[in-house]
């Protein structure tokens, strides 16, 4: 403890401690705050990255989670497996059910810890665009998936935190070992400084206290040096004298220290003001300017602390400024629109053409601004304005303007650099949108007709290069269809081209009228078009296209004074029939087109000749199909359903048969399916609705027991405005009661829209009409959809009938369907019964009711009322 005294009595020691002590400091703080500050932007970092890729995931599977494309979203997913510390991606429909995940243990599970349901039970009861938690080592990242503001889903990440760790506690020993180096390459240097001052400081320390002891009889060595300490030594002795006065001027000094101190500090803080301005502004998107604008207004008005910012760009004839965006901090308020024009301003667009800075302390005064005084300045009562042209390319389009209201604002040097960078960094906004339009022309000229604006060749080609990636995907069909013109080179001969290129024009708009959206229709050259028909599930598809395109050109065009008509031959080809790349489709379709000019044009042919002569037969059978609707040429026939136990008839199912004056009796096998793709079947079962209930009207009134008349109802019968009343109608009209009728719906119709399909059945049952699902087993139904609905009878469908009693298979589908039915107290029915055996088994297992060939084929009105009173008699 002593010798610790006997150093810190010496001035070399005091000094050489202090110096390291303040070095020590200085270092210690400056290394935390820089280690502190790397921790704060690392987290940051980290949580901006989380929601950046769960945003991203987001926008990635909003069409996956709509139409519940596994696929797509397992691999989605999975490109998340090489991120680093992503631990695990959920995402989750509405419901919060998990549809992909990279652990499939929770595929169609749902998550139900703690952190789980209080993610779920908040984006439930917000609007929030998402929520991050840091819990338990890792970051919680979950943002809603959102189309046209409804939320169908949410994607839920869950990232580590242990790089955050390892990287904090690298900066923590890095910290450490530079302040170790700082201080001792600190206390190296101060030594060498202590050993170098203290001898001679000795001295003059010595001296310095007798003259404290009034001896001024001191003998001082010679200082014969050039240095400080030798040039105080030989001043020393005129120090006494001038005590007073060094007094007086180090108080005068320590004033001005202290005033210094205190300006410097504001000009620091206001420079951390601008640069944390500007850091905010390096993360606004420079391609969007739209967002840029308005975000450089609001920086710029908070951090200059001012009332109104606002951007105004020259017109194209350079003769007004035309407000994009004025900002008003006080209430948070964008507005556009206003103008000045430069002949009411004169001097403020002159020195804006100038493209130097406006900076107008006393704007209602000042030479440059004084012209918006009375009508602009005092009402508002601006006082102070700094306006910064926005230059691109050398030239200005453009001003960005600072107003302070209500007192006059002297701009310092560091706000008007700060304006400066703003302007520059929206110049700089411009000119990468300026560039992106212009690439944007380029890349729309390289790959669309210039006279028609439709897609070329190369699009063309790139398209349906994709489409048959698709639908090689999807294991669908798709069409090309390759149109040409019918004696095009007549008009353009008699015509002229500038008649022919009308022409072409307006033979663009009208096809391009009559697709849908995901067509691709372009002009390869001449008088050549071509088209894309995806997601062909049906030829008919393709044909109802073909015609309406030659229906489309029947009407005359009107160009100029000529009144034209043109007509279209279409060839057609289709993925994979006709071939597997776009060359050979094309190829094809262009043949098939020639086939369609030879054939006399104004028409359309397949590549197949066996696909061409079906459509047509398709065409002729829809135009019979009308006009049997509008001939009444449907009969009705009558299946019995029977107690397979008791063998007494319990009721019988309505179908239809069309007869022909040409072809004789057809099977509704040969027309439903057409009938319902074109909305005929509307028509056609309303007529067996109303004949089938007048006729089991009547064979009540006349005393025979008929049972339960069974109907067919399409959905779109279903989906029918007011169906409920218009079926009331019927049986009104009919004198038929409700509980004489049931109405079947198939099982796979009806799935395809089941919380519909359960509103409307409800009206239906409500009148006390039996409900029954036909087909059951075909159609995927769901188990809490068919507890829903108010069914009474379910229809095993003849496929699981077929392989009885001997399929194995179908032994255990059919026991599993009675069994289900019972435990939900209704009726089974079993369709498509041919054999004894198959009754027996039926039977056996408690399905009662049998319909099939077994019992009785579908037979006529007046076959089966002679039935009815055969019974009756015996």
């Amino acid at each position: 403890m002593k010798l610790f005294r006997t150093l810190f009595s010496s001035l070399k020691w005091q000094l050489f401690v202090g110096v390291i002590a303040l070095h020590a400091l200085l270092m210690g703080i400056f290394i935390y705050d820089i280690v502190h500050r790397e921790h704060q932007f690392i987290h940051k970092e980290m949580l901006v990255k989380s929601s950046g890729l769960s945003k991203l995931i987001a926008s990635n599977s909003a069409l996956g989670i709509l139409n519940n494309d596994i696929v797509a979203l397992s691999e989605l997913v999975n490109q998340m497996k090489e991120v680093p510390d992503i631990e695990t991606v959920f995402i989750m429909d509405h419901n919060f059910i998990i549809r992909a995940s990279n652990d499939s243990s929770y595929f169609n599970r749902m998550a139900m810890d703690s952190w789980s349901q209080k993610i779920q039970k908040e984006l439930t009861s917000t609007q929030k665009d998402g929520i991050q938690q840091e819990h338990d080592g890792v970051i919680d990242t979950c943002v809603p998936i959102r189309i046209e503001k409804r939320t169908v889903g949410y994607v839920r990440m869950i990232s580590s935190a242990d790089t955050i760790d390892l990287q904090i506690a690298s900066l923590r020993n890095k910290g450490l070992l530079y302040l170790v180096l700082a201080i001792s390459s600190g206390a190296l240097i101060a030594w060498l400084i202590v050993r170098n001052l203290t001898g001679r400081l000795t001295l003059l320390s010595e001296a310095a206290s007798q003259v404290a002891r009034q001896n001024y009889d001191i003998t001082l060595p010679p200082f014969s040096g050039k240095d400080e300490l030798s040039q105080m030594g030989r001043a020393f002795s005129l120090m006494i004298d001038s005590i007073h006065k060094q007094v007086n001027e180090l108080e005068a000094m320590l004033f001005q220290v202290k005033a210094s101190e205190v300006l410097e500090r504001k000009r620091f803080e206001q420079s951390e003001r601008y640069q944390n301005a500007l850091f905010q502004w390096s993360k606004i998107e420079y391609g969007n300017p739209e967002i840029a604008i308005r975000n450089a207004m609001e920086i710029s008005a908070h951090t200059l602390k001012i009332e109104r910012v606002s951007l105004w760009l020259l017109n194209s004839e350079n003769s007004a400024l035309v407000c994009h965006d004025l900002y008003t901090a006080s209430n948070g308020h964008h507005e556009s629109g206003m103008f000045l024009y430069r002949s009411d301003y004169p001097h403020y667009f002159e020195s804006i053409d100038k493209g130097g800075i406006i900076a107008a302390d006393d704007a209602q005064n000042d030479p440059q601004t004084a012209e918006f005084s009375e009508g602009y300045l005092k009402p508002i009562m601006i006082f102070s304005m700094l306006d910064m042209p926005i230059t691109v390319d050398g030239k200005v389009i453009g001003v960005i303007c600072h107003e302070h209201i209500s007192s006059i604002r002297h701009w310092a040097p560091e706000e008007k650099e700060f304006t400066i960078t703003i302007s520059n960094a929206l110049a700089l906004t411009f000119e990468i949108d300026k560039r992106k339009k212009v690439e944007h022309t380029l890349d729309y000229k390289a790959h669309h007709d210039e006279l028609t604006h439709l897609s070329n060749r190369t699009l063309f080609l790139d398209r349906l290069e994709h489409s048959i990636n698709k639908a090689k995907r999807q294991k669908k069909m798709l069409a090309v269809l390759f149109i040409d013109l019918d004696r095009f080179k007549e008009i353009n001969d008699s015509l002229g081209h500038a008649m022919g290129d009308a022409v072409l024009i307006e033979v663009a708009d009208r096809l391009r009228e009559h697709l849908r959206d995901i067509d691709t229709i372009a002009r390869l050259g001449g008088d050549e078009f071509t088209l894309i028909v995806e997601d062909v599930d049906d030829i008919q598809k393709v044909n109802t296209i073909a015609l309406k395109l030659l229906s489309t050109l029947q009407e005359p065009m009107y160009i100029q004074e000529h009144q034209l008509y043109v007509t279209i031959s279409i060839g057609i080809s289709l993925y994979p029939l006709d071939g597997d790349n776009p060359q050979s489709l094309l190829r094809n379709a262009d043949s098939a087109m020639y086939k369609a000019k030879e054939e006399g044009r104004n028409s359309y042919q397949y590549y197949t000749t066996e696909l061409t002569q079906r459509a047509f037969e398709r065409v002729s059978l829809e135009s019979s199909l009308r006009r049997a609707i509008a001939n009444r040429e449907f009969v009705v026939y009558y299946q019995a359903q029977t107690n397979g136990s008791t063998d007494q008839l319990i009721g019988m199912e309505a179908l239809v048969r069309w007869e022909h004056p040409e072809m004789g009796l057809v099977s509704p096998a040969n027309f439903i399916p057409l009938a319902e793709e074109t909305g005929l079947v509307l028509a056609i079962d309303t007529f067996v609705m109303e004949e089938a209930m007048k006729q089991i009207s009547q064979w009540y009134s006349e005393g025979l027991n008929p049972g339960v008349l069974s109907l067919n109802l399409a959905m779109k019968q279903l989906w029918q405005e007011n169906f409920a009343q218009t079926l009331q109608g019927m049986l009104e009209k009919s004198g038929c009661r409700a509980e004489w009728i049931e109405l079947e719906v198939t099982e796979g119709e009806m799935m395809k829209n089941p919380e519909k399909a359960i509103g409307i059945l409800k009206q239906l049952h409500d009148l006390g009409i039996t409900l029954a699902i036909d087909d059951f087993g075909t159609g995927y139904s769901s188990l809490s959809y068919l507890k829903r609905l108010p069914l009474d009878i379910l229809k095993i469908d003849q496929s699981f009938i077929r392989g009885l009693p001997d399929n194995n298979e179908d032994i255990a589908i059919v026991r599993s369907i009675i069994a289900l039915v019972k435990s939900m107290g209704m009726r089974v029915i079993a369709e498509g019964v041919e054999t004894l055996e198959q009754k027996e088994f039926l039977v056996e297992n408690g399905c009662l009711n049998i319909q099939g060939y077994f019992y009785a084929r579908p037979i006529s009105a007046t076959d089966m009322e002679n039935r009815l009173r055969n019974s009756l008699v015996n």
